[in-house]
């Protein structure tokens, strides 16, 4: 079982991927969760959510099974187990090294202005208790992907404020989660205000 790894920029987790991807030609989820390490939440929760944003999400049924793994990554997190367990049908799906190459592509551009503005700032936000909480959203945010996949785009914002939030654990930026909790509370009262009206 791999080790805890320590992320301090997300173009560090990307060569991790890189890595493995190239190494495996392709990978296996479960060889994407021996690359970021078995006790490594953030980065576990987050590169799910950045999927989401790329051009993977145009696959049917992608945002499902990422919203899963999601929640499924970010409720044992909150029951504070040490290390992550996922299902073997999900650690043996294969993500081709064509479409992982692509996919780190896209992000690349996003790592290189995320690690510019993003470093370890207010810790106590991203850290035990508040990072309970922020299990818990995430866990609600992932189930709730699956039945909203048929609407198109319409998981990008639960994705974008789990990336936001996953990478404040990561990195240890509780001013990155602070935001993250403003942004989803404007989106629930935008919601809210457009259903009751």
């Amino acid at each position: 079982m791999s080790e805890t790894k320590s992320y301090t920029a997300l173009s560090q987790l990307l060569d991790d991927l890189d890595t493995s991807c190239a190494r495996h030609d392709g990978s296996t989820m479960g060889e994407v969760v021996e690359a970021l390490g078995h006790s490594s939440f953030g980065p576990l929760m987050l590169i799910p959510a950045l999927f989401i944003i790329s051009p993977f999400s145009a696959l049917v049924g992608f945002d499902s099974i990422m919203g899963v793994l999601i929640a499924l990554v970010a409720v044992q997190k909150l029951f504070g187990r040490d290390h992550v367990w996922l299902p073997q049908t999900i650690l043996k799906l294969k993500l081709s090294r064509e479409k992982m190459a692509k996919g780190i592509r896209f992000l690349r551009p996003v790592a290189r202005w995320t690690d510019k503005v993003v470093h370890p700032r207010l810790r106590r936000l991203a850290e035990a208790p508040f990072s309970r909480v922020i299990a818990a959203i995430c866990v609600a945010i992932g189930i709730s992907m699956p039945p909203l996949e048929v609407i198109p785009f319409s998981n990008t914002a639960g994705a974008a404020v789990v990336s936001f939030m996953s990478l404040g654990l990561t990195v240890r930026d509780g001013l990155l989660v602070a935001i993250a909790l403003v942004l989803l509370l404007i989106a629930l009262g935008f919601g809210a205000y457009h259903f009751l009206l």
